[in-house]
């Protein structure tokens, strides 16, 4: 591939990449009333995090899951790696939404791509 082929296709992926995360978020209450229309979806999510949880898989790998919740309604994210959004920070999560169980106890999750939230405020 010639080297501005090659550039433009680096430019075109990263703006594809981009885009998820700059789309209009959802609440977490859209996901909740519609699972379906969701289920296998990239989804950008906002609102509030509450729950925020540390925990590792059986190779050790660490990951986090927090509820995200907007309206009164919360969904379960998780993301790998280590938390930094603090529990009561505004955050949106860009990821694969993914249904699980069937019936009354089939519910949503997102498996986040990324996570953004605001740093904290320094100490005054």
């Amino acid at each position: 591939m010639k080297p501005a082929l090659a550039a433009i296709a680096v430019v075109v992926v990263a703006a594809a990449v981009a885009g998820g995360a700059g789309a209009d978020a959802l609440a977490p209450g859209d996901l909740i009333d519609s699972p379906e229309r969701y289920d296998g979806r990239r989804v950008v999510v906002k609102g509030r995090v509450l729950n925020v949880r540390t925990q590792s898989r059986r190779k050790g790998e660490p990951y986090y899951t927090f509820e995200l919740q907007g309206g009164g309604r919360s969904v379960l994210v998780l993301v790998s790696g280590r938390p930094f959004c603090r529990a009561g920070a505004t955050a949106t999560v860009d990821g694969l939404a993914e249904l699980t169980g069937r019936g009354a106890r089939a519910t949503i999750m997102v498996d986040a791509m990324s996570v953004t939230c605001p740093p904290p405020s320094p100490a005054r």
